[in-house]
C-alpha cells in the first residue's frame, strides 16, 4: 500500500476501491494533491461522491460506473468537479475495472483517477487557436495550403473558388495545379526551400477551377520542431491574374509605342534626306545669284536670300 501511494502520488493520481455490497469507498493516495481538497473533509461516501460534480457530467459518470458494476465493461470516464475551497473547475479522468470473487459474483470496483485539468486547458487553448485559424482562413481571400516536410504531399487546400479544394492528401499536386511550363521552376524553388529551410516564394501559373490559366503569388513558411527539423509547410497564395493581365497590356502598349516612335524617327530621317537634296540645290542657286548676278539686287531681295539661307541651317 505504501508503494502504491508513493507511485500514485508521483504520477499525480490516486487509487480507489468501491465495495459494491456496502457502497463504501476507500482511497489510496494523495487525494488532496490531485483534486485540491480531501473527500473525507466533507464526509464523502459513495452516495455523496457526486455532490461537487458538475451537473452535466454527474449522470453520465454515474451511468458509466453502474455499467461497470453490472459487468458491462471497464470504466473510462472524464468529469468535472468543483473545488469547494476555491470554486475552481477540476477535470478528472477515471479508469476502473470490476473485481469478482471466486464464484464470479461482483465484489468491488478498483480504479485510478488523475487530474487532467492542465491537459484540458491546453486542448481548449488549441481548439480556440484552431478556431481562430479557421476563421482567418475563411475570412481571407487567399488560397491556403499545407505541405509535408518534403513537399511531396499537399493537404488542407482551401482554393477560394480559384483552384479546386481538397481535403484529401494529394501527391500529384504539381501536375494537377501547376501549368506545365512552370513546373520545373516551381520544383527548383521548392527544392531550394527544402534545402535551406527558408521561405518559398514564387509567381507562377496555375490551372483554375474553370480550367483556364491564372497567375498566383505563392508563399510558404516552414514550421520547425525543437530540433530545427521541418515538420510542415504552411502556405498562402493570392490571385494576381488581373495584375499580370494589366502588366501584359502595358507591356504590349509600350512595345507599340516604341515601334511608333521608331517609325516616326525613320520617317523623319527619310523626309529629311529627301528634302536635303533639292534644298541644297536651291541654296546653291541663291548663293550663285548673290555672287554672280549681272543685275543689281535690291536690298529687299538680298534680305529674302539671307532669310532663306539662315533658316535652312
Amino acid at each position: 500500500e505504501q508503494r502504491l501511494r508513493l507511485a500514485t502520488q508521483a504520477a499525480g493520481m490516486y487509487a480507489w476501491e468501491l465495495d459494491i455490497s456496502t457502497g463504501g469507498i476507500r482511497f489510496s493516495g494523495d487525494v488532496r494533491g490531485v483534486v485540491g481538497f480531501s473527500y473525507t473533509e466533507y464526509g464523502y461516501v459513495f452516495s455523496h461522491i457526486g455532490r461537487y460534480t458538475v451537473s452535466d457530467d454527474r449522470i453520465r459518470h454515474q451511468d458509466a460506473l453502474l455499467c461497470t458494476i453490472r459487468g458491462e465493461g471497464d470504466l473510462h470516464s472524464e468529469k468535472r468537479i468543483i473545488n469547494p475551497n476555491t470554486g475552481e473547475i477540476v477535470w478528472l479522468e477515471t479508469h476502473a475495472t470490476l473485481v469478482r470473487d471466486e464464484d464470479g459474483t461482483p465484489q468491488r470496483v478498483v480504479g485510478i483517477t488523475c487530474n487532467i485539468t492542465e491537459r484540458k486547458r491546453a486542448e481548449e487553448a488549441l481548439m480556440k487557436s484552431e478556431a481562430r485559424f479557421r476563421a482567418l482562413v475563411t475570412a481571407s481571400s487567399n488560397v491556403v495550403y499545407c505541405m509535408s516536410p518534403d513537399w511531396k504531399q499537399m493537404h488542407n487546400l482551401q482554393g477560394k473558388n480559384f483552384v479546386n479544394d481538397t481535403d484529401e492528401i494529394s501527391s500529384t499536386w504539381v501536375d494537377t495545379y501547376i501549368h506545365t511550363e512552370d513546373q520545373q521552376q516551381v520544383l527548383e524553388v521548392m527544392n531550394n526551400a527544402i534545402r535551406t529551410k527558408r521561405n518559398f516564394e514564387l509567381m507562377h501559373r496555375v490551372i483554375r477551377v474553370d480550367g483556364t490559366l491564372g497567375w498566383i503569388f505563392s508563399r510558404a513558411i516552414p514550421l520547425l520542431d525543437n530540433s530545427g527539423d521541418v515538420v510542415e509547410w504552411i502556405g498562402t497564395a493570392c490571385d494576381i491574374t488581373t495584375r499580370k493581365h494589366a502588366e501584359e497590356i502595358l507591356k504590349k502598349n509600350n512595345e507599340e509605342l516604341e515601334e511608333t516612335i521608331k517609325m516616326k524617327d525613320e520617317f523623319l530621317s527619310l523626309i529629311s534626306h529627301e528634302f536635303r537634296t533639292p534644298l541644297t540645290v536651291i541654296l546653291s542657286a541663291i548663293q550663285m545669284l548673290k555672287t554672280f548676278s549681272r543685275c543689281e539686287l535690291s536690298d529687299k531681295t538680298i534680305a529674302y536670300f539671307n532669310t532663306i539661307q539662315l533658316n535652312s541651317n
